[in-house]
């Protein structure tokens, strides 16, 4: 009987590392013409690959930094701009009655009792429309110029005093009222110091004091003010009551 071929088959015992080298010889040259192509490129071989996508980003990077730059400036030209005309229109407002130089003196005539004497000062310091005015471009509805309403009420305030002092009680509906003068009162303390006049007053070291009369000063220029709200009023009454 023949002996059968796989007694003729030899085991060959698994390698224990020593022959690796050789095994990896041989399968290299198995795997050269794909290994260049197949394989991962190396950390050398994948810098230039970094470097051309970095070198495509730049451009659009420094394209949208330019852009940023350019709508800020943009941006901000408008803003000051616009800032720029609408405090030059403030300013020019608050400027139109410029100042003059002026200097106080005592007129008697205004702190009269009421009566026709003392009327006469008083109606001469209001221009007709009493202060109210409407104007095209400052006041498109109608106003009141501040500085009518606060004579009206220093005028209210003679009027209550006067009153009082003769111990005569005033109309409610007057405006020598005490409601209407208690308003009075407090409205021209938060004008005083609203406008807060820093003139300079000497002191009048006889009375220990200072009167506020006989030195130069800067005072808006009232009859500028006077013409302005003549002109713009909306109405023709001169007569304060």
């Amino acid at each position: 009987m023949m002996p059968s071929q796989r007694a003729s088959v030899k085991y060959v015992p698994v390698s224990d590392g020593t022959d690796i080298d050789s095994f990896e010889e041989d399968s290299q040259t198995v795997f050269d013409d794909t290994a260049s192509t197949s394989a991962l490129p190396s950390k050398h071989e994948s810098q230039p690959r970094i470097g051309h996508t970095e070198a495509i980003r730049r451009p659009w990077i420094i394209a949208i930094f330019l852009v940023s730059i350019l709508a800020t400036a943009f941006i901000s030209g408008v803003g000051g701009y616009y800032y720029g005309r609408v405090a030059e229109k403030e300013q020019h407002t608050l400027d139109w009655f410029c100042t003059v130089d002026h200097t106080f003196h005592y007129r008697k005539g205004f702190a009269l009792p009421p009566g026709d004497e003392s009327q006469k000062y008083w109606n001469l310091i209001f221009p007709r429309g009493r202060g109210f005015i409407q104007h095209p471009t400052i006041s498109p509805e109608p106003h009141g110029l501040a500085v009518y309403h606060q004579l009206h009420c220093l005028d209210a305030i003679r009027r209550g005093y006067y009153a009082a002092k003769d111990g005569v009680e005033p109309d409610h509906n007057s405006h020598a009222a005490p409601g209407h003068v208690r308003h009075c009162i407090d409205y021209l303390r938060q004008s005083l110091m609203c406008n807060a006049d820093t003139n300079l007053e000497p002191i009048d070291m006889q009375l220990g004091g200072v009167t506020g009369f006989g030195n130069e000063r800067k005072c808006r220029d009232i009859v500028r003010i006077m013409k302005f709200a003549d002109k713009w009023r909306t109405h023709n009454q001169t007569i304060i009551t």
